[in-house]
């Protein structure tokens, strides 16, 4: 076993679980939410997040495992990193499908500070750090989400906010709901060409 999954073991050991298990209730809700307020057009896909074909339990346990893992990368690297934060989630198409995140932490709003991290192959790795980045979150997740075919985006989105741990709340953007010219679209328009403006 390499120092770094021992070093991950023992971060899990002081991780709560539950907040992983918070984050994909939160996420599953949004995607419950978008399925009894959607048109028909969308409702089939929804509907397949949450019971699609195959073993659906399986997919979600190994998007929570993931996500778990992410968890406890960031704690190792970052263990300040827990005041007021939010998680970008998406997925890059390219030679390689290579899963990123963004987690921007805003607990001191003058000075956020984003963290990137790419999953290659089961672990989470820290890419970059960008420090006094000027962003406005003021309206967190609201406005991200729109009329379905009109947004920026080509793949699934899913922003968290968190407080101390804690997730809040989470919006899944299927591909084309991603609003223009947010927060969010700004943020991934550094990292992935195809949000640029």
């Amino acid at each position: 076993m390499s120092f770094l999954n021992i070093c991950l073991l023992a971060m899990s050991l002081s991780v709560n679980d539950s907040t992983c298990l918070d984050w994909e209730k939160s996420t599953v809700s949004d995607i419950k939410y978008q399925l009894q307020h959607t048109g028909n057009q969308e409702k089939e896909y929804f509907q397949g997040l949450l019971s699609g074909p195959g073993d659906t339990t399986t997919l979600r346990e190994q998007r929570r495992a993931a996500r778990c893992e992410l968890f406890y990368a960031m704690k190792l690297f970052y263990p300040d990193l827990f005041g007021k934060y939010f998680i970008v989630e998406t997925t890059t198409d390219g030679e390689i499908k290579a899963n990123m995140a963004l987690i921007l932490d805003v607990t001191n709003a003058d000075q956020a500070v984003l963290y990137v991290y790419e999953q290659t192959g089961n672990a989470w790795m820290p890419a970059s750090i960008t420090r006094d980045l000027k962003v406005d979150v003021s309206k967190g997740l609201e406005g991200l989400r729109t009329t379905f075919q009109q947004g920026h985006n080509k793949d699934a989105v899913i922003v968290s906010e968190f407080e101390w741990g804690v997730a809040k709340s989470s919006v899944f953007m299927v591909n084309r709901t991603l609003a223009e010219n947010t927060w969010v679209t700004n943020i991934l328009g550094e990292y992935i060409p195809s949000y640029k403006n």
